[in-house]
């Protein structure tokens, strides 16, 4: 990560067929304090090509992972700052325990939660309320235009928004999609560059009551066969309807516009492969998502 560099933290109770790649070096925490040793054989060894490309498992814990890049990043190598993961759970604890793994800190960009005093890269904890509050940390901006890339899965009842306390403005992080969160570094300006600028608060869930209240939306066939696949509701007649389709990462696999004067769309291009995803359509009568089976 990053240009000089930077550490990541990796969830092996989440991914644990992780791999060490040539070149690669890593840290481990002991659970207890004392003397520990870790011994590789020749038989740990895999020689398959395709552990290069190792693909995290996914979970159905409640998470919001966010990448931190600077717009000079995006533009050029794409290699993110930091990162930080936080895990929600109602059998983990808001106490600091053995999965939680402490912040190293970087020569640059630092990116980390703040837990009764301590940072971490990644967090267990309990499941959240519309009253928990995250704080996160942030410093040693080298630049001054930053993106920030969340993802946000499996949460069902609320919705984190992520708030930046120097411009007062608050994004909602959607559920099942990648949410981009652009913002700006003022290195003259205490306020802009504070360690404690951004928070993540938490609010019911809107969008799910409203998608009690407009059930009349039908897609089919589900799951979907021969990369087809029907939209239908009164509510998308005579206006423009964005379509998107999230993969289980949150990754954005498909997107359109469509208008028609009937409540019917028709998606005939989508080549997914085998798997479940979100189906997202938005217009000026409002937001609806399903899920999706291909087969």
């Amino acid at each position: 990560m990053a240009i000089r560099g930077a550490y990541e933290t990796i969830d092996l109770s989440s991914n644990p067929a992780a791999y060490l790649q040539p070149g690669q070096a890593v840290f481990v925490r002991t659970l207890n304090d004392g003397n520990a040793s870790i011994l590789f054989q020749e038989s740990d060894k895999v020689a398959s090509a395709s552990t290069a490309n190792t693909v995290f498992s996914v979970s159905n814990k409640a998470t919001i992972s966010i990448d931190l890049y600077s717009e000079e990043n995006i533009t050029t190598n794409f290699q993110k700052s930091d990162n930080v993961t936080i895990n929600f759970s109602e059998n983990d604890s808001d106490a600091i325990l053995a999965n939680d793994a402490p912040k190293m800190g970087n020569l640059d960009e630092n990116l980390a939660v703040v837990q009764d005093g301590n940072y971490l890269s990644l967090e267990y904890r309990s499941l959240p309320s519309t009253e928990t509050i995250i704080p996160l940390f942030g410093n040693q901006y080298r630049s001054e235009n930053y993106r920030f890339k969340v993802n946000v899965q499996n949460f069902e009842e609320l919705t984190p928004y992520l708030v930046d306390k120097f411009t007062n403005k608050e994004y909602e992080l959607a559920n099942a999609r990648q949410t981009e969160v652009l913002f700006t570094i003022n290195e003259t300006s205490e306020n802009s560059i504070a360690s404690d600028r951004f928070e993540i608060h938490f609010k019911e869930n809107a969008l799910g009551i409203k998608e009690l209240q407009t059930s009349s939306i039908a897609v089919y066939p589900n799951p979907v066969e021969n990369n087809e696949l029907f939209i239908d509701s009164e509510k998308l007649s005579g206006v423009e309807n964005t379509i998107k389709i999230y993969n289980q990462l949150g990754q954005l696999v498909y997107s359109t516009t469509k208008s028609n004067g009937t409540s019917k769309l028709l998606l005939n291009d989508l080549n997914l492969s085998s798997g479940l995803f979100i189906l997202q359509v938005e217009n000026e009568n409002g937001s609806w998502t399903k899920k999706l089976i291909v087969k």
